[in-house]
């Protein structure tokens, strides 16, 4: 399979879509090869899991990674939607309430590892890193299986991602400040953010509480998802669009 599909030729109108300055050309849904198609859809809920479970995780414990990576999982979670739409690609997260996930192997990873991090906030950056590992995993996997270079470059980009992710859970399993963020007694007011105005994944981060969030060119987005490419799971059998392993 190993041709790309990335700028057909033959008369296709070209509509932009704008993904952290990166262009993405609108296609004929067709052109897309189906394990092309289950690999986005499969992505799709793989970024919800994060972020719905980094969310549950933020209202439960103090340390403020919880929110700032959760706000950067719903840009990932955006920029996978934004291919679901450019290759009219039915979206299985479409309907779901937080915690909700159609692929029965997601709800199950998303149940066992809610359970295990309600334990105590130790636990819950363990299964924090467990789960970031595992898409680091998945995501190079996918990477090496898709031809399509629109989808190739935003998987590039939630690689990076979530390799950052990963670094700040590892930062604060062992106690460390995240990157930053100076001394502080305690957690800052949520409303309120410390040092520079970035997120973890060294995207630009906006007020809290849905006032919106600003891209890579200082853009407002009216949506409050931010930048949706900033640079970006895991118990369990491995998984992925091709079915469990």
């Amino acid at each position: 399979m190993k041709r790309t599909i990335y700028g057909i030729a033959g008369g296709l109108a070209v509509a932009a879509l704008t993904i952290g300055g990166t262009s993405i050309a609108s296609a004929d849904p067709d052109a897309l090869e189906t394990d092309e198609q289950d690999s986005v859809t499969f992505s799709r809920e793989e970024e919800k899991m994060a972020r719905d479970l980094y969310t549950a995780l933020g209202e439960k414990y103090d340390s403020v990674v919880w929110d700032r990576i959760a706000n950067s999982e719903q840009r990932h979670y955006d920029a996978i939607g934004r291919l679901l739409t450019t290759y009219d690609i039915a979206d299985p997260a479409a309907g779901q309430d937080a915690g909700e996930f159609t692929d029965a192997a997601i709800q199950d990873l998303y149940d066992d590892w809610l359970e295990r991090g309600q334990a105590s906030e130790e636990a819950a950056f363990a299964v924090a890193i467990e789960l970031e590992e595992r898409d680091i995993a998945d995501l190079k996997e996918q990477i090496e299986d898709v031809d399509n270079a629109d989808i190739e470059r935003v998987y590039t980009s939630l690689l990076r991602g979530s390799e950052k992710h990963l670094a700040a859970f590892t930062r604060a399993a062992n106690g460390e400040e995240p990157l930053g963020q100076g001394p502080a007694a305690g957690r800052p007011d949520r409303g309120q953010m410390v040092g520079p105005r970035e997120d973890c994944d060294g995207t630009p981060q906006g007020p809290r509480e849905g006032r919106g969030m600003r891209d890579g060119s200082g853009t407002q987005l009216r949506d409050g998802s931010g930048n949706p490419d900033g640079p970006g799971d895991g118990d369990g059998p491995r998984r992925g669009p091709r079915g469990n392993r």
